[in-house]
């Protein structure tokens, strides 16, 4: 790994105009990342039964990097099952996608790639994405998960 890795993401990013975007992020040593995620996992679980809320519960995966011939390939093939697809679309915006065993697959594969690859050249972040589904819809007010202090997982260097 880099070992300036930490400097680096710690400048951000900057705009099309060269000015500085902060990014944020923190970084959790692999000792920590299981007891980490344990922990966060316990209090999303207690927060959706207590509002009898339904769904997968929290989940972490790792981010696959790719090379770049592989990660284009990947690209195309997703942006292919994209057009494959058929829905409701307003304004250009997708609003209702048509359930089958087939959209089904291709949905998951999309998915996956969207936020679960990257460029080969990303690899010294050795990211992870820790996501939450649920069995309906809910308004993105209504989900603000008290989540008490981690911060004895989280590396201060």
């Amino acid at each position: 790994m880099d070992p300036n890795i930490v400097e680096k993401l710690k400048k951000g990013n900057v705009d099309k105009d060269g000015n500085k975007v902060d990014r944020t992020f923190i970084t959790i040593s692999a000792k920590n990342r299981p007891k980490l995620l344990n922990e966060l996992c316990k209090q999303v679980g207690d927060y959706l039964k207590d509002n009898s809320l339904k769904g997968s519960g929290l989940f972490a995966k790792d981010v696959n990097y790719l090379n770049d011939e592989d990660y284009k390939k990947s690209e195309l093939y997703e942006e292919n099952n994209i057009t494959k697809i058929n829905g409701i679309f307003i304004n250009n915006d997708t609003k209702m996608i048509s359930r089958s065993s087939i959209t089904d697959t291709l949905l998951q594969s999309i998915l996956y790639f969207l936020y679960l690859v990257k460029p080969a050249y990303f690899e010294d972040q050795q990211e992870y994405r820790v996501g939450l589904t649920l069995d309906d819809p809910i308004d993105a007010n209504e989900l603000f998960i008290p989540i008490h202090d981690l911060r004895k997982y989280v590396k201060s260097e």
